[in-house]
């Protein structure tokens, strides 16, 4: 196993496509970057903002699986933060 990794997938939203990338190093998640097609992230509407975190939520479950940890996500909605947890799966 290499030190250092990423976990990549590519998903599309809309009209848009996003990739979701992960950096390991030594099998620990440092950082999540979400990169969009057009190089800044779209203007979303409601269902496309649903679809978007059902698809990001189900690759964060893959990499908490992975690492045998949970994985946490902060989402703003309407000015409040939201905090998702996501915990691996057995």
């Amino acid at each position: 196993m290499s030190a250092v990794r990423a976990i990549r997938r590519a998903f599309t939203v809309g009209k848009h496509r996003a990739t979701l990338s992960v950096q390991l190093v030594a099998g620990v998640p440092t950082g999540v970057q979400v990169a969009w097609d057009q190089g800044y992230p779209p203007r979303l509407s409601s269902a496309d903002l649903v679809r978007y975190r059902r698809l990001r939520n189900a690759i964060l479950q893959s990499v908490a699986n992975e690492i045998r940890g949970a994985v946490v996500v902060v989402d703003a909605d309407d000015g409040r933060l939201v905090p998702t947890v996501i915990e691996p799966v057995p």
